[in-house]
């Protein structure tokens, strides 16, 4: 379903449904999942409609750009040693409109959902901790089959450069640097952790798709504005949750 597309339109999935249908002055968009619906008119009688997954921080309210993943069962990893895994991530849709024959840059969102409901965790402590969105994830050595509009994967690659073992069982990471590619029928990213001593830990992404053929998403925070000093992020309260 992620992808570009003409309107009038019409999508039905299992789980939810959106339409857009031309009138006199302009578009109808109509979006409907379990509880909610979302009815907006656009102004505008020829634009095109892209359907593509975005950071998932948005929902149920846009409250932080930041990600826990809690993982089911924790990894041990030697010394100096290396790993790469796979997680999954709540996905979030976006629904952008823009001119027809623009490119990506010029479209506006209009809409953005999720089929996963939403909870939120404190990482550090309660003075000056940080709040993030929660998930919890099972680990996954080879790449798992999930509903892509319900789940994301990440090919998770994890470094411990230090001279001991190190005990994961989460990993915290920032929207703001998250590259997301789509194919038809999945959506993901690649994401590093760096493990540099006892419990401090560095998150970063790949931009690069988990296959040959995926297309990169918008990426919802750069194209509002927002620039980023750096591209890590640093895990300074712990990477494993006692």
């Amino acid at each position: 379903m992620y992808g570009i597309y003409d309107i009038p339109l019409s999508l039905r999935e299992s789980s939810f449904s959106l339409s857009i249908d031309t009138k006199d002055t302009g578009c109808k968009y109509l979006r409907e999942t379990a509880g909610e619906q979302i009815e907006k008119s656009l102004l505008a009688k020829d634009c095109s409609i892209l359907i593509y997954p975005v950071e998932p921080l948005h929902t149920p309210k846009d409250l932080t750009p930041y990600l826990l993943v809690e993982f089911v069962k924790k990894l041990i990893i030697e010394p100096k040693g290396n790993s790469r895994i796979y997680i999954t991530f709540p996905a979030e849709i976006g629904i952008y409109a823009g001119r027809s024959g623009k490119n990506s840059k010029n479209f506006q969102v209009i809409d953005i959902f999720s089929l996963y409901p939403g909870k939120y965790s404190l990482y550090g402590d309660i003075s000056n901790g940080i709040l993030c969105k929660y998930y919890r994830s099972d680990i996954f050595m080879d790449y798992p089959k999930v509903n892509p509009f319900l789940e994301g994967v990440m090919e998770l690659t994890i470094s411990n450069k230090s001279e001991r073992w190190a005990e994961v069982s989460r990993v915290v990471l920032n929207a703001y640097l998250m590259k997301i590619y789509f194919g038809k029928n999945k959506m993901g990213m690649k994401g590093l952790m760096s493990i540099i001593d006892k419990d401090i830990a560095e998150t970063s992404f790949s931009d690069s798709p988990l296959e040959k053929g995926m297309k990169k998403a918008v990426e919802y925070y750069v194209s509002s504005g927002i620039i980023m000093k750096s591209s890590i992020f640093a895990m300074e309260w712990g990477y494993d949750s006692k």
